[in-house]
This record gives C-alpha cells, sequence and structure tokens, in this order.
C-alpha cells in the first residue's frame, strides 16, 4: 500500500483559502422590537449573546442604547440575511461604565436588522431602541428672537 505524501505549496501558485465557518442565523432566536421600544434581552449562557430582531418603520438613524451595571456589552448590527459581516459594532463604555453602550446606524424605512447583545455574566441587559427620521425638521433658532 502506497501513501501519498501530503501536499506541499507551489511556488507561484496560490494556495486555495479555506472558506469561513457558516454564519450564526439568529432569525429563530431573536426578540423582535418596534422602534421605540425597551426589553430586557435575553443572553444565552453558552455564547454570551442575545439578539434583537428591529424593522425601521421610516427612513432615519436607529439608535440602541443599553444600560447595565451587571456586564461588560458589546453590540454589533446585522443587515437581514448578512450574517458573517456586522456594519456596526460598538464597545465604547461610555462613561466609564462597560454595560452602557449606544449604537447609531442609518436605515431606510423597511430595513430589518438583527443586534446582537453580547454580556459575559449576565441573563439579561436592559436595550432601548429610538429612531431620528430623516425628515425631522429643527426649529431654527433666530426663529425664537422674533
Amino acid at each position: 500500500e502506497q501513501l501519498a505524501a501530503p501536499l506541499q505549496p507551489v511556488p507561484g501558485v496560490p494556495a486555495v483559502p479555506v472558506p469561513p465557518p457558516p454564519a450564526f442565523d439568529p432569525t429563530d432566536v431573536a426578540q423582535e422590537l418596534a422602534q421605540g421600544d425597551t426589553a430586557q434581552v435575553e443572553i444565552d449562557a453558552d455564547t454570551s449573546n442575545g439578539w434583537v430582531k428591529l424593522t425601521a418603520d421610516d427612513a432615519g438613524t436607529l439608535v440602541v442604547v443599553t444600560n447595565t451595571d451587571s456586564a461588560d456589552v458589546r453590540l454589533a448590527v446585522f443587515a437581514d440575511g448578512q450574517f458573517n459581516d456586522y456594519i456596526e459594532y460598538v464597545d465604547d463604555d461610555r462613561q466609564g461604565n462597560s454595560g452602557r453602550e449606544a449604537l447609531m446606524f442609518h436605515s431606510d424605512a423597511g430595513d430589518t436588522w438583527y443586534i446582537r447583545v453580547t454580556a459575559r455574566g449576565a441573563q439579561t441587559v436592559p436595550l432601548r431602541t429610538t429612531l431620528i427620521p430623516d425628515d425631522l425638521e429643527l426649529a431654527d433658532p433666530q426663529d425664537d428672537d422674533e
């Protein structure tokens, strides 16, 4: 019986890349929230992740905020069906608190987003969402002088 020698790299020929592992699909486990909702996101003990599904009613900047003293929180947002790469990630530890995070990103009306909440050692993380609409009209401060 002959044993094949392991394949050796051939100079000048690029190696075949190993494909990345399949992404986790959170569609079955994500808690669904509406704009302006507040929720306690349940954190999976095995993965330290919780998932939220959010669909924008209007075009604008979606804001996702956490505030807890019980865990170091990280947030990542993924476009619906594109779970290999996040579009925004935050681990800023606002005001020196590792449980305070704020994530902002633009959305068109009807877009669906999945927010991954990572929090080691926590069972739940409070999370609040809001939308700053694109068509928000701000008052001109000079109008106050009249």
